[in-house]
C-alpha cells in the first residue's frame, strides 16, 4: 500500500456521501480480484511510523474517514488515540439512537479509546482475581465489581452499539465472554438458582477479560484456538484408538482387579467351628472383608492363572470379592472406566500403578497388552499432539516473519521514494536560488560518486545509504532545513549549556571518563590494563570461578568446625579476588568502558551482593543472601560458549514466551479458583482437620494441585476430589490435563524446539577467546620443554638413526613372487603387517633370516584368513554365538543357581563363547593387523567385551571370581549383547545416529549440571539437615502428634527412632538425586512434603509449617525440567533432522525450484505405483449377482455401520449385569454373527477360492469361524484357547477401510499415513530399546536379585528372573515408578534388609545405594530422555512430511484411490483404456486430480501420448494430471522428468507404441470441423446452387 496517498480527514455528513459514492463504484465495477486488509493498519495496531508523524494532533480522539483501502465501501470510521493506537466503530447509529456525530456516543468515543481506560479495566480485574482467591469475601464486593464492568460494557455498547453492523459490542467474541459474566451475576443478584458455589464459579472467566484488553494476547490465544481446530483430527483417531484398546480391556480384564485372597473351606471350617457348613454359606460368609488377606494394610490382589500374585497358604483366590482398587475407581468393568484407565495408560499417569495391578491379577504376559498401548497411544498419539501444535506455531511464526519482513521492505520503499522526490523537489528550487556554476558543481560530485557507487554494488541498501549520505541542502527545501535545524540546535544549546555545568564536568571527569589524568595515572592504568586484561588472568579468574563453584558444593549438613572455616576462608578469598578484578578493570577501562560491557556490569552486581553478604552474615533473616553466591557460576559464560549461548537464547525467547506464560498463569488461576469454588467446601465437609495435602480448600493449595496436573499427574488428585465431590471431578480435572498440559505446555515445547536448536552446541568458534589463548600459550610451552629435552638425547637418537639406516629393507613380495609361490593359489589381497610400525622395525632384522617360501605361505594363509573372516557364513556363526551366550546370560537367574548341574552347564558354555569370542579376535587381528583391526569403532567395542570376557575366565580359574572385589568385574559379561549392535543393519543405523547426537547431547548434559547445581546448592542451604524426624521404631511411620516430640533430645528420651529421610538435600549429591526425582514427577511428593513441614536443624517436623517453600520447586520445575530437561528433546530432534538432510537430500535437488522439487517427488511417488489386476467377474448368474452386490461401495458402507453398532453393543456390556440384560445382548451379538457369515458366504461363492487372496477376507474368515465356535464350544475355546469375544473387538480395525470412503477423512487418513511411514523406524528404535533393557536386566539379576521386596520391588516385579526383570524396566523406560524401584534397591541398612541373611551376593536381602542411584539414573537417563526422544523425533518428522506432501497437493493416497478407479475400467491390468473413455474416468476421480466435463481443453492442454488403437497409458494420464495438480504444465522441467521418471518409464509394456498425443488429437478434431465444416457449406452452396439453375431453366 502507498502510505503517501493517505489524506486524514474528519468524519463529517460528507463523509456518508463518500461512503456511498465508494459502494456504487464497487456495485457497478464488480472485480473479481479480492483485495485483502493492511494489516499494518488493523484495529488495535499502531499507526505505522511512516505516517504517525504526518497525524494531525487536532484529530486524536476524534473520529476521522477510513485510510485503508479495503475498508472504503463499508460503513465505518476511525479513531486514533494517542499512542497512536487505531480504532474502528460502525458508521451506523449506536443502538439505534446515536450517530457518530451524538456529545454522547462522542464522549463514549473518547473514554473507550483513551489509553487509560485499558490500564483501569486490568487494574479492575487484577484487583478482582485478588479478591477471588479469598474466602468469605463481603458480597458488596461483588456488587462493586459488577457496578463497574457494568459501566465498562455499557461505555462499549454507547461508543459501538450492540449488536446489529460491523464493529459493534457483540461482533467482538471477547464481548461475549463479558456479556456471559454480567449477566450471570445479575441472575445471581436476583433470581435463587440454590447452588451458589456453581454460579460463583463463572465469575473466575473474568481473568479472561484480561485476554481481550491486552493485545499481544489475543495474538497468542488465537494461536491456540487454531490449534485445538487442527486437533480434531487427532480426537477423533485417539478416541478411535483409546476405543479398540478399552473394549480389549473390558473383554480380558472385567472384574479381575476384584479377586481377593480368602480362607479356603477347610481353614475357615477350622476357625468357625462349623463342620457342617455348606458351600454355599462359605461362600456368603467370603464376602466378608474382615476374612480377606491383608498385606501392608492393603488388600491383596491375587490370580489363579501362571504368573500372577498367589495367595499365602491356607487362602484362596475367589473373584468378585469388594470393590476395585483406588477407591473402585480402577478397573475395566464397563467402557466409561475402561476409556479412563486407557486415557491414563496414555498420558502415563501414574501407569505403573494400574500395570501392577492387572500383571499381578492376570499374568505377566499380559505385559504385550500394556507395550502396545503405550507405543501406540503414548508415542505416538500423544507426541501427535506435540507435532500438531509445534507445526501450527511454526506456521504462524513463518507467516508473521514474512509479514514483518514485507512491511519492512515496503517502509524501505516508501522512505527512498520520499528521499528521491524531496530531492527532486530540492533541485528545482535550487535552480531558482543556488549559484549555477555552485550547482553543476555539487551535482556534477554527487552523480559521479552515486554512478561509482551503482557500479560497484547495485543492492537496494547501498542506493538507500548513498542517498542519505547526500548533503542535507541538496535533498531538503531551505526552508525546510531551517525549521528542521531550529529545534536540533536548540537541543544542541541545552546539551551544551548541561555539559558546561560545573557539577556535570566533575562528574564526568572523575566518575565516568577520567579524562583529566596525570601522567603517573596514565603509565598506572597501562600496567593494570597490560596486567588484567591478558589471557592468564582470564584463566586464572576462571580456575577460581570453578574452585569457588567447588568450595560452594562442599557446604554439607553435618560438617566439622575445621571444615565450616575452610570454607568460609575460601570465601572471602574469592569474594576479595573477584572484587580485585571488579576494581582494576574499572581503572584500567575506566568506568565509562567498563559498564559497556554487559559481563563487566554482571560481574559488578555480583560483588556488590557478595559484598552486601559479607557484611550482613551475621543478621537473622538476611541469609538468604547467600544464595546470589551461586550466581557466580553464570561467570562460566564468559569462557564456556555452550553455556554463554544458552544464557543468551533463553534471554531472548523469554519476551516470546512471555505472552504463553501470562496464558499459563490465567488458565492455572482459572481452573485454581474454580476448583476452589466448586470442591473446596466440599473438601472441608470430607476431611474436617484431616486435610489432604493436595487440596482446593484455599487458593495457594489449589494453585498447586493445577500445577500437579499440568506437569502430568491428575489421576491420584481426582481420586479424592471423587470420594469428596462425585462425577463433576471427572471432566474438571480432564479439561485441566487437556488444555494445561497437551496444548499450553506444548506449546512451551514447540516454542524452545524453535529457540533451542542443537546447532547452538555444535557451532565452531569463529574467534579465539583469551583462555584458548592463554591454552595454546601453555601448549607452545610444554612443546618447547619437549623439544629441549629431544636435542639433549640428539646424540642417542643420531645413533640410532645410524643403526636404522644400516638395517636392510624387508623385501616387498610382488606379484611374480606369489606365482612362483609353492602354492597353487593366486592372492589377490596383501595384508597389511600384524603389528604396528613402531614394534615391526625393532624386528624387521629378522625377515633376513626367515627363507622366502616361509614368507609365501604366511601371507598366503593370511588371505585365506581373511577370506574366512569376511564369509557370511563365518558371521552368522559368530552371530548366532552372541545369541545364544545372551540366552545362557538371561538364564543365570536365583533359580539356576539353586541347581548345581545347571549351573555348571552355564559356567561350560560361558567359557566355550569365551574361547569362540578370543578365536574370532585373534583371527581378525591375524587377517586384517593390528592397527587395521582397531581402526573400526566396532572392533574396539568387541575388543573391550572380549577383555571383560577373558579377564572373568581367568578370575574364575584362579577362584577370586566371588571376592567383591573382583565381582563386580564378572558383572560385566552383561555387555555381551552390544556385540550384536554391528551384526544388525537397523541398530547399526539407529546407533549411528545416536552417536552423532552424543556430543550436543552431552554439552546439554552438562548445561544441565551448571544450572541444577544452582537450585541444589540452594536445597542445600534451605533444607540441609532439617528432613530429619523422629519415628517409632523399626518403622518409618512419623510419631504421632500426640507423643509430644519437639525435637532430638524428646525423641531419643522417649526411646524413639531420629532418622532423615533417605531423599534429602544434606549434601550437593543428595540434592542433586532429590531434584531428578522431582524434574521426572516420580517420587516428588514425598520430597515437597518433607520440605512443607521441615522447620529447623534438629527440631521434630509439623505439618505444613512452611507450605510456602513449595514455591522453590516451581521455580525449579519450570526452569530445570520444563526449559532444561526438553533440551533433550531438541538436541535429538534437530540431529535426526540434520542426517536426514545429508543423507536425503542429494546433488539432484540442490538445484532445483520449488516447483521442480514438487514434481520429482511426485515421480518417485507415482513409480511406486502400478496397476493391479482386478477380480474376475463369474459366470454363474447367482455367483455374479453375489459379486456385484459384495463388491458395491454401499455394501461396504453397510457392513462397517454393521461393525460399528456391534461395537457399540460391546461397549455396553458391564460388570455384574442383570441376565435379562446379558440374553438381549447375546442376541443382539448372535444377530450380528449371522450377519457377517452370510457375509463371509457370499464373498466365497462370488469369488470362489480367489476369496483367500485377498488379507482383508482372510481376516474376516478367521473372525467369524471363531465366533461361530464361540457360539458351539464356548467353554471349550474360553478355558483352552483365546476368548473368541475378544476377537470381536479386532474386527474393528476393518473400520479402518471405511476412511477410504469418507471424503471428509483425509485429515485421518494423513495421520495413519505417517504412523506407517514411521513404523520401520520405530522398529529399529523398538530393537535399540529392547536391546539396553535386556542389558540392564542382565546386570539387575547380577546386582539385585536377592533385595527384600518391598515400595516398587514385589513377587512379580523384581530382578530374581529375566521376565520380571525385563517388566520393571519396561515401566521404568517411561520414568514410571523409579522412584520407588530406587527405594526398595537402596535399602542397605536394617530395619529395611538383613545384611546377615547367607545370599550369593553376600549382603544378605540388602541393596546398595550407590549401585542403584547409578544404575536407575543411567537407565532413565538413556531409555526415557535420549532413546524415547527419538520416538518424538521420528513422529515429528514424518508428521511434517506427510503435511508437507498435503500441503503440496498429492500424497501416496491419491495415487491409491487413481488406481483403485482405474481398475474398475481395466479388469485385466492392460495397464491400457481407451482414448474415449478418458473423460468419464478423470470426471470421476477423487480431488486433487479430479477434473470435472468439460475436460477435453485440459486434455490438450496435458499433451499426453495415445498409442495404437486409441488407447492410453495409466503412467501418462496420471503424470498429465500431477503436473496439472502442481501447476507445472507450462513451467520448464527440461532433465528433471528424465531424471525422475526413469523407474516410471522403463516399466512400459510391450505394446507401448505412442503414435500421436491429446493435443494433436484435439487439432486433428479441430481441423476434422473445420473439413466438414466446410464440406457442409460447399454442399449446401452447391445444392443452392444447382435449385437457382433449376428454377432459372424452369423460368426459361
Amino acid at each position: 500500500m502507498d502510505y503517501d496517498s493517505i489524506v486524514f480527514r474528519e468524519f463529517t455528513h460528507e463523509s456518508f456521501e463518500r461512503i456511498k459514492h465508494s459502494q456504487q463504484q464497487q456495485q457497478q465495477q464488480q472485480t473479481s480480484d479480492k483485495r485483502l486488509p493492511n494489516k499494518k493498519l488493523a484495529t488495535g495496531e499502531k499507526l505505522p511510523d511512516v505516517v504517525r508523524t504526518r497525524f494531525p494532533k487536532k484529530l486524536i480522539g476524534k473520529p476521522i474517514e477510513e485510510i485503508d483501502d479495503y475498508y472504503e465501501a463499508d460503513d465505518v470510521f476511525l479513531v486514533i488515540n494517542s499512542s497512536k493506537t487505531i480504532f474502528r466503530f460502525s458508521s451506523t447509529p449506536a443502538l439505534f439512537l446515536l450517530s457518530p456525530f451524538n456529545w454522547i456516543r462522542r464522549v463514549a468515543i473518547r473514554l473507550l479509546t483513551h489509553s487509560l481506560f485499558s490500564t483501569v479495566v486490568i487494574l479492575t480485574i487484577l484487583t478482582n482475581c485478588v479478591f477471588m482467591t479469598m474466602k468469605d469475601v463481603p458480597d458488596a464486593v461483588e456488587y462493586v465489581f459488577t457496578g463497574i464492568y457494568t459501566m465498562e460494557a455499557l461505555i462499549k455498547c454507547l461508543a459501538r452499539g450492540f449488536l446489529l453492523g460491523k464493529y459493534t459490542f457483540l461482533r467482538d467474541p471477547w464481548n461475549w465472554l463479558d456479556f456471559v459474566v454480567i449477566s450471570l451475576a445479575y441472575v445471581g443478584f436476583f433470581v435463587d438458582l440454590g447452588n451458589v458455589a456453581v454460579l460463583r464459579t463463572f465469575r473466575v472467566l473474568r481473568a479472561l477479560k484480561t485476554v481481550a484488553v491486552v493485545p499481544g494476547l489475543k495474538t497468542i490465544v488465537n494461536a491456540l484456538i487454531q490449534s485445538f481446530i487442527s486437533l480434531r483430527d487427532v480426537v477423533v483417531l485417539s478416541t478411535f484408538v483409546l476405543s479398540i484398546f478399552a473394549l480389549i480391556g473390558m473383554q480380558l480384564y472385567t472384574g479381575t482387579l476384584r479377586q481377593k485372597c480368602v480362607p479356603t473351606y477347610d481353614s475357615f471350617s477350622n476357625i468357625s467351628n462349623l463342620s457342617n457348613m455348606s458351600y454355599g454359606v462359605y461362600l456368603t460368609q467370603m464376602n466378608n472383608a474382615t476374612y480377606w488377606y491383608r498385606k501392608d494394610d492393603l488388600y491383596f490382589l491375587c490370580g489363579n492363572s501362571s504368573g500372577t500374585n498367589k495367595c499365602p497358604e491356607g487362602y484362596v483366590c475367589l473373584r468378585d470379592r469388594g470393590e476395585n482398587p483406588d477407591f473402585g475407581y480402577t478397573s475395566f468393568d464397563n467402557y466409561g472406566w475402561a476409556m479412563l484407565s486407557c486415557f491414563r495408560l496414555m498420558t502415563q499417569d501414574y501407569w505403573e500403578n494400574l500395570y501392577q495391578l492387572v500383571l499381578s491379577a492376570a499374568g505377566r504376559y499380559h505385559f504385550f497388552y500394556f507395550v502396545a498401548v503405550i507405543f501406540f497411544g503414548s508415542f505416538y498419539l500423544v507426541n501427535l499432539i506435540l507435532a500438531i501444535v509445534a507445526r501450527s506455531y511454526l506456521e504462524q511464526q513463518t507467516k508473521a516473519a514474512a509479514e514483518n519482513e514485507e512491511f519492512e521492505r515496503q517502509k524501505i520503499e516508501n522512505q527512498r521514494k520520499q528521499i528521491l522526490s524531496s530531492k527532486t523537489s530540492v533541485d528545482s528550487e535550487q535552480n531558482t536560488k543556488i549559484n549555477p556554476s555552485q550547482l553543476s558543481r555539487k551535482s556534477q560530485q554527487f552523480n559521479n560518486d552515486s554512478s561509482e557507487r551503482n557500479r560497484n554494488d547495485d543492492t537496494f541498501d547501498q542506493i538507500e545509504s548513498d542517498i542519505q549520505c547526500a548533503l542535507l541542502s541538496e535533498v531538503v527545501p531551505v526552508q525546510e532545513l531551517d525549521t528542521m535545524t531550529i529545534p536540533s540546535q536548540i537541543s544542541d544549546a541545552k546539551k551544551s549549556n548541561l555539559c558546561d555545568r560545573p557539577l556535570f564536568k566533575f562528574l564526568q571527569t572523575y566518575c565516568c571518563t577520567w579524562s583529566c589524568q596525570s601522567t603517573v595515572f596514565q603509565r598506572i592504568q597501562a600496567v593494570l590494563a597490560f596486567f588484567v586484561l591478558d589471557a592468564f588472568v582470564d584463566l586464572f579468574i576462571t580456575i577460581c570461578i570453578i574452585i569457588n563453584t567447588i568450595f560452594m558444593a562442599l557446604d554439607h549438613h553435618g560438617q566439622s568446625e575445621y571444615m565450616t572455616r575452610i570454607l568460609t576462608t575460601g570465601n572471602y578469598a574469592f569474594t576479595c579476588i573477584f572484587t580485585a578484578e571488579s576494581i582494576l578493570k574499572i581503572i584500567a577501562l575506566t568506568p565509562a568502558k567498563f559498564l559497556k560491557n554487559e559481563w563487566n556490569v554482571f560481574d559488578l552486581i555480583i560483588v556488590t551482593v557478595s559484598l552486601i553478604e559479607l557484611g550482613l552474615a551475621n543478621v537473622k533473616g538476611l541469609s538468604v543472601l547467600r544464595s546470589f553466591r551461586l550466581l557466580r557460576v553464570f561467570k562460566l559464560a564468559k569462557s564456556w560458549k555452550t553455556l554463554n549461548r544458552l544464557v543468551s537464547i533463553i534471554g531472548k525467547s523469554l519476551g516470546d514466551l512471555g505472552n504463553l506464560t501470562l496464558v499459563l498463569i490465567i488458565i492455572i488461576f482459572i481452573f485454581a479458583v474454580m476448583g476452589m469454588q466448586l470442591f473446596g467446601q466440599k473438601y472441608a465437609d470430607k476431611f474436617g482437620k484431616d486435610m489432604p495435602r493436595w487440596n482446593f480448600f484455599d487458593f495457594f493449595h489449589a494453585f498447586m494441585i493445577v500445577f500437579r496436573v499440568l506437569c502430568g499427574e491428575w489421576i491420584e488428585s481426582m481420586w479424592v476430589c471423587l470420594e469428596c465431590a462425585g462425577w463433576p471431578c471427572i471432566p474438571f480435572f480432564l479439561f485441566t490435563f487437556i488444555i494445561g498440559n497437551l496444548v499450553i505446555l506444548n506449546s512451551f515445547l514447540a516454542l524452545l524446539l524453535a529457540s533451542f536448536g542443537s546447532d547452538v552446541f555444535n557451532e565452531k568458534e569463529t574467534e579465539q577467546d583469551k583462555i584458548t589463548e592463554a591454552i595454546n600459550r601453555i601448549r607452545r610451552f610444554v612443546h618447547f620443554l619437549i623439544r629441549s629435552i629431544k636435542r639433549l638425547c640428539s646424540r642417542e637418537d643420531d645413533a640410532l638413526a645410524i643403526e636404522i639406516e644400516l638395517t636392510p629393507d624387508l623385501p616387498r613380495m610382488t606379484l611374480a613372487d606369489i606365482e612362483t609361490s609353492p602354492t597353487n593359489h593366486e592372492i589377490l589381497y596383501f595384508p597389511p603387517d600384524c603389528c604396528p610400525s613402531g614394534i615391526s622395525k625393532h624386528f624387521s632384522c629378522c625377515s633376513t633370516y626367515i627363507p622366502e617360501i616361509v614368507q609365501n605361505y604366511w601371507t598366503y594363509l593370511r588371505h585365506l584368513t581373511l577370506r574366512l573372516v569376511d564369509h557370511r557364513y563365518f558371521e552368522w556363526v559368530i552371530l548366532i554365538s552372541i545369541l545364544v551366550s545372551s540366552l545362557t546370560l538371561a538364564l543365570e537367574d536365583i533359580h539356576t543357581r539353586q541347581q548345581v548341574l545347571f549351573s555348571k552347564v552355564l559356567l561350560i558354555f560361558d567359557k566355550i563363547f569365551t574361547v569362540i569370542f578370543t578365536s574370532e579376535l585373534i583371527i581378525k587381528w591375524f587377517a586384517y593387523g593390528i592397527c587395521t583391526y582397531f581402526k573400526s569403532g566396532w572392533n574396539r567395542l568387541d575388543f573391550l567385551i572380549v577383555l571383560v570376557s577373558l579377564l572373568g575366565t581367568i578370575l574364575d580359574l584362579f577362584h577370586i571370581a566371588d571376592i567383591p572385589a573382583f565381582k563386580s568385574m564378572r558383572t560385566l559379561r552383561a555387555l555381551r549383547p552390544l556385540r550384536a549392535l554391528s551384526r544388525f543393519e537397523a541398530i547399526r543405523t539407529v546407533v549411528n545416529a545416536l552417536i552423532g547426537a552424543i556430543p550436543a547431547i552431552f554439552n546439554v548434559l552438562l548445561v544441565c549440571l551448571v544450572f541444577w547445581l544452582i537450585f541444589s546448592i540452594m536445597g542445600v542451604q534451605l533444607f540441609a539437615g532439617k528432613f530429619y524426624k523422629c519415628v517409632y521404631v523399626n518403622t518409618h511411620i512419623r510419631v504421632h502428634v500426640s507423643e509430644n516430640v519437639t525435637n532430638k533430645v524428646d525423641c531419643l528420651q522417649k526411646n524413639f527412632t531420629w532418622e532423615n529421610s533417605r531423599l534429602n538435600f544434606d549434601n550437593v549429591l543428595m540434592g542433586y538425586l532429590s531434584l531428578f526425582q522431582v524434574a521426572t514427577f516420580k517420587g516428588w511428593v514425598e520430597i515437597m512434603a518433607d520440605a512443607t513441614d521441615a522447620k529447623e536443624i534438629d527440631v521434630q517436623p509439623e505439618y505444613e509449617a512452611n507450605v510456602y517453600i513449595l514455591i522453590f520447586f516451581v521455580l525449579f520445575i519450570i526452569l530445570g525440567s520444563f526449559f532444561i530437561l526438553n533440551l533433550f528433546i531438541g538436541v535429538v530432534i534437530d540431529n535426526f533432522n540434520q542426517q536426514k538432510r545429508l543423507l536425503q537430500t542429494g546433488a539432484i535437488e540442490m538445484f532445483m525450484t520449488e516447483d521442480q522439487k514438487k514434481y520429482y517427488n511426485a515421480m518417485k511417488k507415482l513409480g511406486n505405483k502400478k496397476p493391479t489386476k482386478a477380480l474376475p467377474r463369474p459366470r454363474f448368474a447367482v455367483a455374479r449377482f453375489l459379486f456385484d452386490v459384495t463388491t458395491n461401495q454401499k455394501f461396504d458402507i453397510f457392513i462397517m455401520l454393521c461393525i460399528f453398532l456391534n461395537m457399540l453393543c460391546m461397549c455396553l456390556e458391564h460388570y455384574n449385569q442383570s441376565r435379562t440384560y446379558s440374553y438381549v445382548l447375546e442376541y443382539v451379538n448372535q444377530f450380528f454373527v449371522a450377519t457377517f457369515t452370510i457375509e463371509c458366504f457370499m464373498k466365497l461363492i462370488a469369488l470362489n477360492f480367489k476369496y483367500f487372496t485377498i488379507p482383508w477376507n482372510v481376516f474376516d474368515f478367521i473372525i467369524v469361524a471363531a465366533s461361530i465356535l464361540e457360539q458351539t464350544l464356548k467353554e471349550i475355546m474360553a478355558q483352552f484357547f483365546v476368548n473368541p469375544t475378544l476377537l470381536r473387538v479386532f474386527r474393528v480395525v476393518r473400520v479402518g477401510r471405511i476412511l477410504r470412503l469418507v471424503k471428509g477423512a483425509k485429515g485421518i487418513r494423513t495421520l495413519l499415513f505417517s504412523l506407517t511411514v514411521s513404523i520401520p523406524a520405530l522398529f529399529n528404535i523398538g530393537l535399540l530399546l529392547f536391546l539396553i533393557m535386556f542389558i540392564y536386566s542382565i546386570f539387575g539379576m547380577s546386582f539385585f536379585a536377592y533385595v527384600r521386596k518391598s515400595a516398587g520391588i514385589t513377587d512379580l516385579f523384581n530382578f530374581e528372573t529375566f521376565p520380571n526383570a525385563m517388566i520393571v524396566l519396561f515401566q521404568m523406560c517411561t520414568t514410571a515408578g523409579w522412584s520407588s524401584v530406587f527405594q526398595a534397591l537402596a535399602n542397605d541398612r536394617p530395619p529395611d534388609c538383613d545384611p546377615t541373611i547367607p545370599s550369593p551376593s553376600n549382603s544378605g536381602d540388602c541393596g546398595n545405594m550407590g549401585i542403584a542411584t547409578g544404575f536407575l539414573v543411567s537407565f532413565v537417563i538413556m531409555t526415557s530422555f535420549v532413546v524415547v526422544n527419538m520416538y518424538i523425533a521420528v513422529i515429528l518428522e514424518n508428521f511434517s512430511q506427510a503435511q508437507d506432501d498435503v500441503q503440496q497437493g498429492l500424497t501416496d493416497d491419491d495415487y491409491d484411490m487413481y488406481y483403485e478407479k482405474w481398475q474398475h475400467l481395466d479388469p485385466s491390468g492392460s495397464q491400457f483404456i481407451r482414448y474415449d473413455q478418458l473423460s468419464d474416468f478423470v470426471d470421476g476421480l477423487e480431488p486433487p486430480l479430479r477434473i470435472p466435463k468439460p475436460n477435453h481443453l485440459f486434455f490438450a492442454a496435458m499433451n499426453m501420448p495415445i498409442c495404437e488403437n486409441d488407447r492410453m497409458h495409466c503412467v501418462d494420464i496420471l503424470d498429465g494430471l500431477t503436473k496439472n495438480v502442481l501447476g507445472t504444465l507450462h513451467t520448464s522441467l527440461a532433465g528433471i522428468e528424465a531424471d525422475a521418471a526413469d523407474n516410471v518409464k522403463k516399466d512400459r509394456p510391450k505394446d507401448y507404441h505412442p503414435i500421436t498425443t491429446t493435443l494433436q488429437r484435439q487439432r486433428e478434431v479441430y481441423l476434422h470441423r473445420i473439413g466438414v465444416k466446410a464440406f457442409r457449406n460447399n454442399v449446401e452452396r452447391r445444392r443452392n446452387q444447382r435449385n437457382i439453375d433449376k428454377t432459372e431453366e424452369n423460368v426459361e
